[in-house]
């Protein structure tokens, strides 16, 4: 029985699988988290000895497939879910850098708004990579990143020198939807990072590309929809999250002013690439 315990957003997690080719897929996925001890937070079996393929998690079962390598998206989807549930902060559709001493720019947006574009670029001037998929805001200024790799859908994309790659397979091993890229151990943040500006980034081809400084109820409007969480419990966390942290929104025209303006903005954070 193949299995790894990972660190995510500070929850222990245990994957195992009885299967040789999940297990190779599935430590492609897991790349890129650091190892974790101590008691489990959630435990989850990709389980193919059954009549069908299953997920199980938690000693319940999740769902079953037609196909195994289905479980590995299975298993992701269902992960994210349950972390988002079960993290005490505030979780934001986003992506972050961290300079050398620990401090943190989020950018959070919707899909397609330039997050995981801005990360790339971002590593290439010197920064360190927290997350491109989720960010939590802790409260008392702390993030915690979803340290899962960074995902290219473009095939024309190099590999940088010290990343390595694995592609993400779907149901036939030739059916390759994207790959990731994980970066070397120097380049990952592990664990918490001093927030020092969370932008709300948005993109149109008539952007005026400008800055503009959020207060507090224009934030949470701004990246209401980054947020993976929409119970009315959760504006109890929105304020304390937030305290004490510059709140922007950037809208950009095309991604070299988006990196321009990335730049300039970390460089005013205090941020050091």
């Amino acid at each position: 029985m193949w299995q790894r315990v990972v660190d995510c957003l500070g929850m222990t997690v245990r994957v195992r699988t009885d299967s040789h080719e999940i297990a190779g897929l599935l430590a492609g996925v897991l790349r890129s988290y650091a190892d974790a001890q101590g008691p489990i937070t959630v435990d989850y079996l990709l389980d193919t000895s059954s009549p069908a393929p299953r997920v199980v998690r938690d000693d319940v079962l999740l769902s079953t497939w037609e196909v195994p390598i289905e479980l590995v998206p299975a298993f992701e989807i269902d992960l994210y879910n349950r972390l988002i549930t079960l993290t005490p902060g505030v979780p934001l559709h986003s992506g972050a850098v961290v300079d050398a001493h620990g401090r943190a720019v989020i950018f959070a947006g919707r899909s397609g708004a330039g997050k995981s574009t801005l990360v790339r670029a971002l590593l290439h001037h010197g920064y360190r990579y927290l997350s491109e998929e989720c960010n939590v805001l802790l409260g008392g200024g702390r993030c915690r990143g979803l340290a899962r790799a960074l995902n290219i859908e473009d095939p024309q994309i190099q590999l940088p020198p010290g990343y390595v790659s694995d592609d993400y397979l779907f149901r036939d091993q030739a059916q390759v939807r994207f790959r990731m890229f994980h970066p070397p151990e120097r380049v990952i943040w592990r664990g918490d990072a001093q927030v020092m500006g969370v932008v709300a980034i948005t993109h149109a081809a008539d952007a005026t590309n400008d800055v503009v400084p959020l207060t507090s109820g224009e934030a949470l409007i701004a990246l209401w929809p980054a947020m993976f969480r929409h119970q009315p419990e959760d504006l109890a966390r929105v304020g304390p999250a937030f305290e004490g942290v510059p709140a922007l929104r950037l809208h950009t025209s095309s991604p070299t002013l988006a990196l321009e303006r990335m730049l300039s903005i970390a460089s005013e954070l205090g941020l050091e690439g």
